[in-house]
């Protein structure tokens, strides 16, 4: 490690641990263009011993944010550095068992090592997990009738899927109703424009589903549960909210969708879901796009760390 490589892995480090503050995600903290640009700039060996280190402080850690992407990636490396430590392989910390990771997802990831570092330390506290079913996203609702609206829904995420999914894990859910799009023939629900929506359970569903933020919608008004035209459909156990709530939704389309295939493994240098036509083996078990282990092409640009 060069002089000047070892000044910007030292900067990056106290960068990151700069940007942790008590209840706030490390994963968001950490999403600045100054971390991500000094990652992106540091030599092959440097960037891998930044995330090395920072995993060998972490190893036995319980790891916050886990159902982020740059948690899922800091997991993955955790179990590595444990495995071969319990075997007496030290060089582990010389080199990544994959390639190198995007640096939004390797500054992702390294924000969550720290956080468990500096959590065990009492320095910083993770999110409160304040429960957002009260909050204004929720609170939505189609006016009453049997027409149709359009308009923009700034406050959530449209998630639509295929018609042909398995109907009954999505309508026993328990949770809010479902809009049926037979022209579209798809399935649309609502869920509030949060990061709720975002994460590796939801990017390893990527090739059967679509979410997009603030999207202008045409939906039934409430009264109208057939068709002609979108309708809604309501689960057994109905609560009487019509947005859903995005964890419990997810655990849902897991289900539904397996008959139109498995969930996608994810690439471990961008994140982002690999279709296998699309992936060939990185190592240790993991999986990249052919693009982003190509040595002489750009990574793939993937999803983000969500």
């Amino acid at each position: 490690m060069t002089v000047d490589s070892s000044r910007a892995a030292a900067q990056l480090d106290q960068m990151l641990q700069q940007s942790l503050r008590p209840g706030c995600s490390p994963v968001d903290s950490a999403a600045v263009p100054a971390l991500t640009g000094i990652y992106a700039d540091l030599d092959d060996a440097t960037a891998a011993r930044v995330l090395l280190d920072a995993a060998v402080r972490a190893a036995e850690l319980p790891l916050p944010e886990t159902h982020t992407l740059g948690g899922w990636y800091a997991a993955r490396l955790t179990a590595h550095v444990r495995a071969a430590l319990r075997a007496g392989d030290r060089s582990v910390v010389l080199r990544l068992p994959w390639a190198r990771p995007a640096p939004a997802l390797a500054v992702a990831a390294a924000a969550v090592l720290t956080a468990a570092c500096w959590q065990r330390l009492g320095l910083w506290t993770p999110p409160t997990g304040e429960d957002e079913a009260t909050g204004p996203a929720y609170a939505w609702a189609p006016p009453p009738g049997h027409g149709h609206a359009r308009s923009t829904l700034p406050d959530h995420a449209v998630v639509a899927a295929p018609d042909g999914l398995a109907l009954d894990a999505v309508t026993t859910a328990d949770d809010a109703p479902h809009l049926h799009d037979p022209a579209g023939r798809c399935r649309i629900w609502l869920v509030p424009r949060s990061r709720g929506h975002r994460g590796w359970a939801w990017e390893r569903l990527r090739p059967y589903l679509s979410v997009v933020d603030g999207l202008a919608l045409t939906y039934p008004h409430a009264d109208r549960t057939a068709g002609p035209g979108p309708s809604w459909i309501t689960p057994d156990g109905w609560s009487g909210r019509w947005v859903a709530d995005p964890a419990r939704l997810i655990s849902a389309l897991t289900t539904a969708t397996r008959v139109l295939g498995p969930p996608a493994e994810l690439c471990i240098v961008c994140g982002g879901a690999t279709p296998a036509h699309q992936r060939r083996p990185a190592g240790s078990g993991q999986h990249a796009h052919l693009r982003c282990i190509r040595s002489d092409g750009p990574p793939h640009p993937g999803p983000g760390t969500a």
